[in-house]
C-alpha cells in the first residue's frame, strides 16, 4: 500500500467515508477504493484476495466486494514500480453494439 486518502461522499442523504488508495508492487501500481472500515495503512504489505476490478470514470480501480479479503502479509516489497500505472490508461467500455 503506497498511499491512502480519505474521501467522504453523500448518496441518498447518507454520508459514507471511503479510502482511496494506491496499491503497488514490483510490477505496477493501481488505484483502489475501499470503505473506511477496511483496516489498511500506507507502507504496510497486504495480500488482496477475491477483489473486483472495475472501470470507474474510464480507469481501472480495485474494489473489495462481498467476498474480498485484505490480509496483512510479511512479504518484503523492495521496490514499487511506479513507471507502470494500470489506472492511468483510459478504458472505454464496449456495450456490445459495435459503437463506443
Amino acid at each position: 500500500m503506497t498511499s491512502i486518502k480519505e474521501r467522504k461522499e453523500t448518496r441518498n442523504e447518507t454520508e459514507r467515508t471511503y479510502l482511496d488508495c494506491t496499491l503497488g508492487d514490483g510490477t505496477a501500481i493501481v488505484e483502489a477504493s475501499f470503505f473506511a472500515n477496511v483496516p489498511v495503512k500506507a507502507g504496510q504489505v497486504y495480500a488482496f484476495k477475491n477483489m473486483i476490478a472495475k472501470v470507474v470514470r474510464e480507469h481501472i480501480q480495485i474494489h473489495k466486494g462481498r467476498f474480498g479479503r485484505v490480509e496483512e502479509n510479511d512479504t518484503e516489497v523492495r521496490d514499487v514500480n511506479t513507471k507502470v500505472d494500470i489506472s492511468a490508461k483510459s478504458y472505454v467500455l464496449d456495450n456490445g453494439d459495435g459503437k463506443e
